[in-house]
């Protein structure tokens, strides 16, 4: 009965955002995953922000649980966050590592075997299989939004362009590559870096669409892929598209996605 009691307790908590309770798990949650990403240099840091952003709700969805898992609230906000990298398409960041820098660098109670189990709660909530497609169309718009970000598309709102239109365009092209992709052997390895190869492409071939002059070192600053891999793949992708189309740019023709 103790914990029944803990736990609607804590639900009642959850579902009011003013509760000081709550704003203090919401500080304590940043403030330990924001330390944290201090130790990650091979995503960019607009992204892990963004990743820390969008965890917080889950974890605090799952705050009635804690004391029925018997787990912290670093175990929820380490298991959440390393889940939605994972949903963005962001495989490289292993889970090992971040419990390693949770308990010996920040000196915060983690459990190995709590976190994981955490993991597989969400993993069977969701009751999916997120393809690799699907993690690399995911870390592709997290990127278009930040690619809008960039001092050079400014100007495209001073001019009043409909940047959403724009941001549309682009997606509806990338959506259109990962189809041709699907049985190419491009569609292996990090979806970070399908992602990453996908918009450069569509920035270089689709001036139709956005016209700004970025370079692939801009999007390796975007996406933390290496501007060589960015480069290396580029070509493998035109040959894809050739084969398909002929000529690359005609993957630019919106009227016939």
């Amino acid at each position: 009965m103790g914990n029944d009691f803990k736990y609607a307790y804590a639900l009642s908590e959850v579902t009011s955002m003013r509760s000081p309770r709550v704003r203090l798990w919401v500080h304590r949650i940043k403030k330990f995953l924001f330390e944290l990403i201090r130790f990650i240099n091979d995503v960019p840091k607009t992204v892990l922000h963004e990743a820390i952003r969008d965890s917080i709700p889950s974890i605090l969805e799952l705050i009635p649980n804690k004391i029925r898992w018997g787990v912290s609230l670093y175990d929820l906000s380490l298991a959440v966050f390393w889940d939605r990298l994972i949903s963005y398409g962001i495989m490289e960041i292993s889970i090992l590592k971040l419990i390693k820098i949770a308990k010996n660098t920040l000196k915060h109670k983690v459990t190995h075997g709590k976190v994981l189990r955490i993991i597989s709660f969400l993993r069977g909530s969701r009751n999916e299989n997120i393809d690799f497609e699907t993690r690399a169309y995911t870390y592709f718009r997290l990127v278009v939004d930040k690619l809008f970000e960039l001092p050079q598309y400014h100007e495209l709102k001073h001019r009043s362009f409909d940047i959403l239109a724009i941001k549309d365009g682009i997606l509806l092209i990338a959506k259109r590559i990962l189809r041709r992709l699907s049985d190419s052997n491009m569609v292996s390895g990090s979806p970070k870096v399908l992602a990453a190869v996908i918009l450069y492409t569509i920035l270089r071939l689709c001036s139709n669409v956005v016209s700004a002059a970025i370079s692939s070192s801009i999007i390796e600053r975007l996406t933390g892929v290496n501007r060589f891999t960015i480069l290396r793949r580029y070509k493998q992708l035109i040959n894809v598209l050739v084969n398909d189309f002929g000529s690359p740019s005609r993957i630019c023709c919106l009227n016939d996605i």
